[in-house]
């Protein structure tokens, strides 16, 4: 049976009367359609402004004091489920308010396809602009999904780069940075060694570039064992210290071990040697050659979350 019309002693708009129960499940799954279907589209507009906003309320506030969305409380890691709990409650309101609406004469006369068209575009709408914005921001946040860069990123570990996902090969590298590469549909996270035109070699585990050997400082014993058995032997901290003064931390097993030895080869150009901090345990330009620069993606620059929460800290990178 169709909808009765009815005529808004309000605005004298002769329209089809609104279901509320439609208000409610539109509203409560497809926010903001039910504001659409009930002929409020002021208040859609408003939902969508107010959400664009806490996204990026949340987006600063992890950059600026990481971890931000990310912090751990009794085992549980937000975003997904701190975001759930206060998802739900807010959206059973709006459902219930659109449901109210429903019962009151529209301020917008919208029927039939071109109401569905437009609540149907009222729900899609930051859908595809946090799509937009997650491909090409110039800042993204990436998953860490091996213990290959260890002791500086783990496993679990949440990283911040600069550069935009879908427009790789932009950014400026200096060796030693972390850069963030595609290898087809997977990204990969190594540090910058050398780049095109630089000779690289490994004797004894020790990095040798254009024949200046990269000084190593021995810190003492590793815990990575903890987290990573790797390859047999008890794994060493070291600082590594490129020419142009960049240092980080490196971990080692054994100076017999296999990667640690590498006859010179030549970078080509547009390209870097990329390494694995977790030097006994990284697929990286050893076996995989050097990595294009129109592949490069991001740089990073900041931890914004550690897996293990106590060893959480603040951490920025820079080369030099």
């Amino acid at each position: 049976m169709p909808n009765p019309i009815v005529k808004s002693p309000e605005t004298g708009l002769r329209s089809r009367k609104r279901r509320p129960w439609l208000g409610f499940v539109l509203n409560l799954t497809l926010t903001p359609a039910g504001y659409v279907y009930a002929g409020r589209p002021r208040l859609a507009l408003i939902y969508i402004a107010a959400l664009i906003a806490f996204g990026l309320l949340l987006a600063i506030w992890t950059i600026m004091a990481p971890p931000g969305v990310y912090f751990s409380l009794g085992g549980i890691k937000p975003p997904w489920t701190i975001l759930y709990l206060i998802a739900w409650p807010c959206g059973l309101a709006l459902a219930f308010h659109a449901m109210i609406l429903c019962s009151r004469p529209p301020r917008v006369d919208w029927c039939g396809a071109k109401l569905w068209a437009i609540a149907v575009g009222a729900w899609l709408s930051p859908l595809i602009l946090a799509f937009l914005v997650r491909a090409f921001l110039p800042l993204a946040t990436y998953s860490i999904a091996s213990a290959s860069m260890s002791p500086t990123l783990s496993e679990g570990d949440i990283a911040l780069a600069r550069g935009a996902r879908l427009a790789c090969g932009r950014e400026t590298i200096h060796a030693g940075e972390m850069i963030i590469y595609r290898k087809g549909a997977v990204s990969y996270v190594k540090r910058a060694i050398a780049h095109g035109g630089q000779t690289v070699a490994l004797v004894k585990g020790v990095l040798v570039i254009d024949g200046v050997p990269a000084p190593q400082t021995l810190v003492g014993p590793s815990n990575l064992a903890k987290e990573d058995p790797g390859p047999i032997g008890t794994p060493r901290l070291y600082v590594e210290t490129l020419a142009n003064g960049a240092h980080y931390q490196i971990v080692k097993f054994a100076p017999e071990g296999q990667y640690e030895e590498m006859a010179p080869i030549s970078v080509p150009t547009d390209a870097w040697f990329v390494l694995g901090d977790n030097r006994d345990n990284s697929w990286d330009s050893r076996l995989d050659g050097a990595v294009s620069v129109g592949r490069i993606c991001g740089v990073v620059t900041k931890v914004l979350y550690k897996s293990h929460s106590d060893r959480f800290a603040l951490r920025s990178f820079h080369a030099g």
